[in-house]
């Protein structure tokens, strides 16, 4: 089960996507496949939890993981921080449409893009864009492994079943009970405030 959640599966891109929330030392591996794969734009997403300020830069993932990628010397005109409110609930499918939507608005064309995330999030991750993205531009995603377990023997430590079963639910979700068009306004383009910072 943890391999089929931990999946990495890249698309031809110039585009990379890091998800906000997700440790410094995937912000590290982010950085080094950023250089090594010959992005040529790094877009950092996310929105603050319910009730702590979305705009707020001391609370929201996406700029603190913009400015992290500043200090790792990641020049300022290669990051793109869309900031996509406080929603409540599908945050990644929010932070994927708001991404959608700010490269659109800038006459970006996607012919391609990577999502980084973490561990066992990667697949529902993928899932999210895939959906945001579909009929757009092809997503493919780089699974960053959780440093908390072992993932051959993730049933032998605490933290490894929790995450497992966590994630193996809320990709079941996400792949048979989540409907866009439905859960989000009959496919709003724009389901939060969308913040852009070039």
């Amino acid at each position: 089960m943890q391999p089929f959640l931990a999946v990495t599966d890249r698309v031809p891109a110039r585009i990379l996507v890091v998800e906000g929330w997700i440790p410094v030392y995937c912000l590290k591996a982010a950085a080094e496949e950023f250089h090594t794969g010959k992005y040529e734009l790094l877009c950092t997403v996310g929105g603050s939890p319910p009730g702590r300020g979305g705009d707020a830069a001391s609370h929201n993932p996406a700029e603190i993981t913009a400015d992290q990628f500043l200090e790792m010397g990641i020049g300022s005109q290669m990051i793109k921080t869309v900031i996509s409110g406080e929603p409540e609930r599908d945050r990644t499918y929010t932070s994927a449409v708001s991404l959608r939507e700010a490269l659109r608005h800038d006459g970006i064309v996607v012919k391609g893009l990577n999502v980084v995330t973490h561990g066992e999030h990667s697949r529902r991750s993928r899932l999210m864009f895939e959906a945001a993205f579909d009929g757009v531009a092809p997503v493919g995603v780089i699974s960053i492994p959780n440093r908390s377990f072992d993932g051959d023997h993730w049933w032998r430590y605490s933290e490894g079943v929790r995450e497992v079963i966590s994630e193996a639910a809320a990709y079941f979700y996400a792949r048979f009970l989540f409907h866009p068009e439905q859960d989000h306004g009959g496919g709003a383009k724009d389901p939060t405030p969308v913040k852009v910072i070039h």
